[in-house]
C-alpha cells in the first residue's frame, strides 16, 4: 500500500525550482516570507487568488500540490456520491433520474454506473 500523501507539496515543488520563499513571496504578490511557510506547513489556508498564483508560479496543477487535501476532499465526495445515489433510487423513473445516477455513478468512482431504462408504452 503506498504511502499517504502529504497535505501539500508546495516546499517540494517550490524547491524543486531552486525558488526561495522570499521569490516566491515576491511572485506571487505577498510583502513576506512568512505567509508562503504558513501555507508550506498548512497552517493557513491559500486563497483562491494564491492557490492559482502557485500552480503557475510553481508549474503544478492543484491536483499535486494539494494531493493530500485532494484525496480527502475526492473520499468525502465520493461517499455522499453514494449516498445520494440510494437516495435518488428510490424516485419515481425519468430521464432526470437516469442521467443524475449517471453522473453520481462517476463521481462516485463505480465502475458499472447505476441506470434505469424508461419504456415507451
Amino acid at each position: 500500500m503506498g504511502q499517504k500523501p502529504l497535505e501539500n507539496y508546495l516546499r517540494t515543488y517550490r524547491r524543486r525550482l531552486s525558488l526561495s520563499q522570499e521569490d516566491v513571496a515576491f511572485l506571487v504578490g505577498f510583502d513576506s516570507d512568512t505567509t508562503i511557510s504558513h501555507h508550506e506547513r498548512g497552517r493557513f489556508i491559500p486563497t483562491l487568488d494564491f492557490l492559482i498564483a502557485y500552480e503557475i508560479v510553481l508549474g503544478a496543477p492543484l491536483r499535486d500540490l494539494f494531493a493530500g487535501k485532494f484525496d480527502f476532499i475526492e473520499a468525502d465526495i465520493k461517499k455522499r456520491a453514494v449516498q445520494l445515489i440510494k437516495a435518488i433510487e428510490q424516485q419515481p423513473p425519468s430521464a432526470l433520474k437516469t442521467r443524475k445516477l449517471e453522473v453520481l455513478s462517476s463521481l462516485a468512482g463505480l465502475e458499472e454506473p447505476v441506470t434505469y431504462v424508461l419504456w415507451d408504452r
